[in-house]
């Protein structure tokens, strides 16, 4: 993507937003968190104003520096869509934080999140890395896992984040053909991850306020380390 703005700043989204007459100031808005993206210079910070933003939202563009797209007052933009609500298929250096994401309601179809390669070839040089999800509240799947990252991505690192309500038999987090991911401070009575090559479902991760997780490298299996973390 080429970036139509020349520096990095601080930019805005809101839901009375344009991506039409915007240009990313306060006073003029852009609607979508996707067009902020298509936009901005790297190492810019998108701030989301308080509401609710119904429809897909787009992690993509490739940011040496890294954007951080932000929830202007924590857990007040709440992103909503009858299907995956938020895919990164083609981003690099994008950290989204302090977000409440969920379907709209029942018979939205599969998954909350998903994060997959499809720069390059698996095993490419280029691929889907350097993504971030920090405290967000992440919740109410109606199909599917809450939280999908797989096929030849990485360098993901999931921190900080809440997990609850996900409907039927599969997983909060389904981690798998990928390498570099961590998973931490998680803030959940029970997460359960489906992780590595043959996949398997672990045990349920328990704890009374925040679970810790690092998976590091994919490989055949999993297994608890001395610290309590599982890596994989």
């Amino acid at each position: 993507m080429v970036s139509g703005v020349s520096s990095a700043q601080t930019f805005y989204v809101a839901t009375d937003g344009d991506d039409g007459s915007g240009d990313g100031s306060i006073g003029a808005p852009w609607a979508t968190i996707t067009r902020a993206l298509d936009t901005v210079a790297d190492a810019s910070t998108i701030l989301v104003r308080h509401g609710t933003y119904f429809g897909r939202v787009r992690l993509r563009g490739t940011f040496a520096n890294g954007v951080t797209v932000r929830s202007e007052i924590p857990y007040q933009a709440r992103l909503r869509y009858h299907a995956t609500v938020v895919t990164c298929f083609y981003g690099r250096g994008i950290t989204l934080e302090g977000f409440d994401i969920a379907h709209d309601g029942p018979g939205a179809s599969g998954l909350v999140i998903q994060v997959q390669n499809l720069l390059d070839e698996p095993g490419g040089s280029d691929f889907v890395g350097r993504i971030t999800f920090r405290d967000n509240v992440l919740h109410d799947s109606f199909n599917n896992d809450i939280l999908k990252i797989n096929n030849g991505a990485g360098d993901i690192t999931v921190e900080g984040n809440l997990f609850y309500n996900q409907t039927g038999s599969d997983e909060h987090i389904d981690v798998n053909s990928l390498t570099d991911v961590t998973i931490q401070d998680m803030c959940s009575s029970t997460i359960l991850l489906e992780a590595a090559a043959p996949m398997a479902m672990t045990p349920a991760l328990t704890s009374s306020s925040r679970t810790a997780m690092a998976v590091t490298t994919q490989t055949s299996g999993a297994s608890a380390s001395p610290s309590g973390a599982t890596s994989f």
